[in-house]
């Protein structure tokens, strides 16, 4: 019975890898800002985060600045770095919109974020112009 097929042939074709920003942030159509980080950005040694490590974040109104800094042992109000769905090896931090601080007003699309590591925290500068 199997000699009357034929098999299909496999063709596999190669695909560079896209550049991606190390952290870049977006709001979901709920209102939720989303931190992204890139597998790249979660595997440096500059800082202390990774997926499923529990984190704190803080906003600077004044600056526009958010610092995600590693949470301590059963400390309250502590945010898990989740896996994104989609995108092997990066993370990603939601803040959902009731949490929000005032102020922060949301955008259209995806921003991609500087970035500076201090003493295993990381500070998000979301002042930058949108991807293209």
């Amino acid at each position: 019975m199997l000699e009357q097929f034929s098999l299909i042939p496999v063709t596999r074709t190669v695909v560079t890898r896209r550049e991606h920003p190390d952290v870049s942030l977006f709001f979901t159509k709920k209102g939720d800002l989303v931190f992204l980080f890139s597998p790249e950005f979660l595997a440096s040694d500059d800082h202390m985060l990774a997926l499923g490590s529990k984190v704190l974040c803080g906003y600077a109104a004044g600056s526009g600045e958010f610092l995600i800094t590693p949470a301590e042992e059963g400390q309250s109000n502590a945010r898990t770095i989740g896996k994104r769905p989609g995108f092997k090896g990066a993370g990603q931090l939601v803040i959902p919109c009731r949490n929000l601080p005032e102020g922060i007003t949301p955008w259209e699309g995806r921003i991609t974020a500087a970035t500076a590591c201090h003493e295993g925290s990381v500070v998000v500068d979301a002042t930058i112009q949108p991807l293209q």
